[in-house]
C-alpha cells in the first residue's frame, strides 16, 4: 500500500547540522529552479543524532546541470570531498533523482512510476529511514515511506514488498543487519520474516560484493550484535568456513574477538587484520589438536577455505597468512630485533601486526 506523503515542519533536523559546503551546493541547485534535498544516510543519522561521514544530495536537475554546477566532466560521479577538522574526509555525493545510480538503468526504466519523481526516488531506497528528503531552505522533512515513524519506533523496515525485494537483492539482508546493529534498531517483524525466508539466496550473490558487505558488518562497531543476528538467521555458514562458524556459533566463543574488533581504533583496520583475527582462534585450536609443528599447513588450509568464499586480492590473503604465522622468537621481541625488523618491513606491515596482536591478545 502506498504511504501518504507527510511534510514535517517540526522535526529533529536543522540546516546548521549539515556541512556549510553541502548546504551551499543545495542552495546553488535550488536557485536554478531544481528541487534538491538532503537524503539518505546523512538525514537518517542526524535525525538519530549520529554525525555522518558522508552527505547525500538528491536533485531533479539533469546530469548535464549537475556536472556543470560541480565543475565535473559529463556523467562523472557527483562526488565532492571535504576535509574535516579531525582530518577525516567528508564525501558529498550528488545524485540525479530521476535516475538513481544504485539501481541498474534497465531495472529503473522497468519500474512502475507514480508520476511524482520525488516519490519514485524515495521508493528506490532499500529501507524507509534512508528515503527521507530534507529541504534546508524550507526546513521541512518530506516522508513518502513512513520513515519518520520508524525512526521514532527505532525500527528498520524494508521498502515495499519484503519478499520480492530481498529475493532480487539478498545482499540487502546484510546491509539491514549491519545498519540495525550499528544504530541500535530493531528489525520490523515483516522485514525480519523476509530476511529469514531469503537469507539462503545470499549464496548466489557476487563474491566481491558479498565480501565488501561482510567487511562492513565486521567494522560497524557493533559486530557482536550483527553476528548474533546472522546466527539467528542461520546465515553464518554462507559466509564463513566451518572452523570460523564453530567459533562464532556461540556468544562465548565469538564474544572476545568481536568485542576487540568493536573496540579497534575508529580509523579502521586493514582487511587482512579482520580476517586474521577471525582465524586466529581456529588456528590455535587446530594446532592444539595436531601440534604446533604443523602450524604453517594449518594456516594455509584455513586461509584457503576462507579465500574460496571471498574474492579478495591475493595480496590480502598473503597478509592474512603472514599475520597468522608467528615471527621467529617470541611476540615480545627485543629492542634490537625490533629495530632490525623496522628496516626490513614497511610501516604498514608493522602497524597491521600490532593491530592484530592487540585484538587476539585481548
Amino acid at each position: 500500500m502506498t504511504e501518504e506523503v507527510k511534510v514535517y515542519r517540526r522535526h529533529p533536523l536543522s540546516p546548521r547540522l549539515f556541512h556549510p559546503d553541502a548546504r551551499a551546493l543545495v542552495t546553488r541547485f535550488q536557485k536554478r529552479g531544481h528541487p534538491t534535498y538532503f537524503t539518505g544516510g546523512a538525514v537518517r543519522d542526524l535525525a538519530l543524532r549520529v554525525y555522518p561521514r558522508d552527505v547525500d544530495i538528491g536533485t531533479l536537475a539533469s546530469d548535464e546541470v549537475i556536472s556543470a554546477i560541480l565543475g565535473l566532466p559529463s556523467r562523472a560521479p557527483g562526488r565532492v570531498p571535504r576535509v574535516l577538522p579531525d582530518e577525516q574526509t567528508l564525501e558529498i555525493d550528488v545524485f540525479p533523482m530521476r535516475d538513481p545510480p544504485w539501481i541498474a538503468p534497465r531495472d529503473w526504466r522497468a519500474r512502475p512510476k507514480s508520476g511524482d519523481p520525488s516519490r519514485d526516488f524515495a521508493e528506490s531506497f532499500d529501507f524507509t529511514i534512508n528515503g527521507l528528503l530534507y529541504d534546508p531552505a524550507a526546513d521541512t522533512l518530506i516522508d513518502y515511506l513512513g520513515g519518520m515513524r520508524d525512526l521514532e519506533l527505532r525500527q528498520l523496515r524494508r521498502v515495499g514488498d519484503q519478499h520480492e525485494l530481498f529475493r532480487k537483492d539478498p545482499v540487502s539482508i546484510l546491509r539491514g543487519v549491519t545498519l540495525a546493529s550499528k544504530l541500535g534498531l530493531t528489525l520490523e517483524a515483516r522485514t525480519w520474516e523476509g530476511m529469514g525466508r531469503h537469507v539462503g539466496d545470499i549464496a548466489t550473490s557476487n563474491p566481491a560484493r558479498l565480501g565488501a558487505h561482510v567487511i562492513k558488518l565486521l567494522t560497524c562497531r557493533a559486530a557482536g550484535k550483527a553476528i548474533g543476528l546472522m546466527r539467528e538467521l542461520g546465515a553464518l555458514p554462507l559466509f564463513f568456513p566451518p572452523a570460523v562458524v564453530e567459533l562464532l556459533s556461540t556468544e562465548a566463543g565469538a564474544g572476545p574477538t568481536l568485542r576487540a574488533l568493536d573496540g579497534a581504533p575508529k580509523a579502521g583496520l586493514p582487511v587482512a587484520v579482520l580476517f586474521a583475527a577471525l582465524l586466529d582462534e581456529p588456528v590455535r585450536r587446530a594446532c592444539g589438536r595436531r601440534g604446533a609443528a604443523g602450524r604453517a599447513e594449518i594456516v594455509q588450509a584455513e586461509v584457503a577455505a576462507f579465500a574460496a568464499r571471498f574474492r579478495l586480492s591475493a595480496r590480502t590473503w598473503s597478509e592474512v597468512r603472514e599475520l597468522l604465522t608467528p615471527s621467529e622468537g617470541t611476540h615480545e621481541a627485543s629492542a634490537a630485533s625490533a629495530a632490525s625488523e623496522k628496516k626490513k618491513k614497511r610501516r604498514a606491515g608493522q602497524d597491521a601486526r600490532l593491530a592484530f596482536r592487540a585484538i587476539v591478545d585481548t
